[in-house]
């Protein structure tokens, strides 16, 4: 998990959620706002992105998903890359590689694929934040 506190941010954190949005709308993502927990830390703004694959990337591991967590912190602002989640995808090949004695070694592949992605994707919403959260005083 991936933190950052960026000095006298908190009042900009709507402005950037709304940034997010529309960036990443523009370049076919779902995006929403919602409220993630962060363990026994509590409940905070977030965003969410996800590549919205369909049934038959979602079967193959393909699809993506990121989230990200906005923690006030008195004038300061905290953004935390949430942890990722062992995703359904990339359980389900598993499960059927293992399975079927081998013949599911395709969906390996592909749920490995859609890994690196979604990684790419944490890191790219993740950066963009923070730059944009720096660069907007």
């Amino acid at each position: 998990m991936t933190r950052e506190i960026i000095q006298n941010a908190a009042e900009r954190m709507n402005d950037c959620i709304s940034y997010l949005e529309n960036k990443y709308a523009a370049e076919g993502y779902s995006v929403k706002r919602q409220e993630t927990f962060l363990g026994d830390e509590g409940q905070f703004p977030s965003v969410v992105v996800t590549n919205s694959p369909g049934y038959t990337k979602s079967v193959f591991g393909l699809g993506t998903c990121a989230i990200l967590i906005f923690i006030e912190r008195g004038n300061d602002l905290e953004v935390v890359d949430a942890p990722p989640m062992l995703s359904h995808n990339r359980a389900t090949a598993t499960g059927l590689a293992v399975l079927s004695g081998g013949p599911g070694f395709p969906l390996l592949i592909t749920s490995g694929i859609g890994a690196i992605k979604q990684k790419k994707l944490r890191n790219r919403l993740y950066a963009d934040a923070v730059a944009y959260l720096k660069a907007n005083p």
